[in-house]
């Protein structure tokens, strides 16, 4: 039921709702800065890195706290200026999402999901009809009757929205930089995974097609197996020159050491098989070796860069 259709005793009955509300919303934020700066200073070690977010939630809830004081004086400003930063904010959230996908080279539904949007509006909706009772209070000019004490609140609404908006400068200065940092981690591994996908196309490709040439032909097999290892090798330093190039912590070094071990495996079979007395069926579990490993590598980059090597 739309508030306009409420009779007076119903409408009086909701008037400290927009209060209540923006109470909850200063309340968790009280608290979770409360919590930040306890882990912050009481655990073994310092950890300086959350008085940031600290500071930020604590303004936050200074900010909420001083606009539900607003609201609870009958002022639909304290929501209005609630409700246009939660918009501006989520904007912004959109906005670097798209940015982030631009910079990676992957999709926008990687960097940001639709159901993050269920709880903002969700917020958005019980604080716009807050803020519809509020205006209807004044409209049917009951508001001195449901706030008798009549105590400006402009003040408070000013302060507080200044709190609110410079807490969310804080969160989205520390969070752009943080995903700043990111997005150019993610950039270099996308480079690095594409670089390996042009590498199984040329140099892995040659060398897996001579490699096959030593399994299936006994003719000249020896001589095969020379011309297999000198591709190996050239491909071996390829691959190292690569992995220079990428972060050993990330996931694509975790890719190039599977394939790697792969290579490792079919030199160690083309040694075999070059060996006039090599055991073929020892080779052949090399071979073995070698395809599984080559396959553990493939199936690891199509999970982690399947999105970012479509574009």
């Amino acid at each position: 039921m739309g508030v306009g259709k409420l009779n007076d005793e119903q409408l009086m009955r909701r008037a400290n709702s927009a209060g209540r509300n923006l109470a909850v919303l200063a309340t968790l934020a009280t608290c979770g800065g409360l919590g930040l700066w306890a882990i912050a200073f009481l655990s073994k070690g310092p950890q300086l890195w959350l008085v940031a977010p600290a500071v930020a939630l604590s303004l936050l809830g200074a900010g909420y706290w001083m606009l539900a004081v607003a609201a609870f004086r009958g002022n639909p400003q304290s929501i209005t200026v609630v409700l246009v930063l939660m918009l501006f904010q989520l904007a912004v959230t959109l906005v670097w999402a798209g940015v982030s996908a631009a910079r990676t080279g992957t999709d926008f539904s990687t960097n940001f999901s639709a159901t993050h949007l269920a709880v903002p509006i969700l917020v958005l909706c019980v604080l716009g009809s807050s803020r519809s009772v509020l205006v209807e209070l004044q409209h049917r000019g009951l508001s001195l009757r449901a706030f008798p004490s009549g105590r400006s609140s402009r003040a408070l609404c000013f302060f507080g929205g200044t709190l609110l908006a410079a807490a969310l400068v804080f969160i989205d200065t520390g969070t752009g930089y943080a995903a700043w940092k990111i997005d150019k981690v993610r950039a270099a591994e996308n480079e690095s995974a594409r670089k390996f996908v042009q590498l199984l196309k040329t140099e892995d490709k040659g060398f897996m097609a001579a490699t096959a040439q030593v399994v299936k032909l006994n003719l000249n097999r020896q001589a095969n197996a020379t011309a297999a290892l000198d591709q190996a090798n050239v491909l071996e330093k390829k691959l190292e020159a690569l992995r220079k190039e990428t972060d050993e912590d990330g996931s694509m070094a975790t890719i190039l050491t599977t394939y790697g071990n792969a290579v490792k495996a079919y030199k160690s079979a083309l040694l075999v098989y070059k060996d006039p007395r090599g055991d073929e069926k020892h080779a052949g579990e090399l071979m073995a070796l070698g395809d599984k490993r080559r396959a553990e590598a493939g199936k690891e980059l199509k999970e982690g860069f399947g999105s970012a090597l479509e574009h």
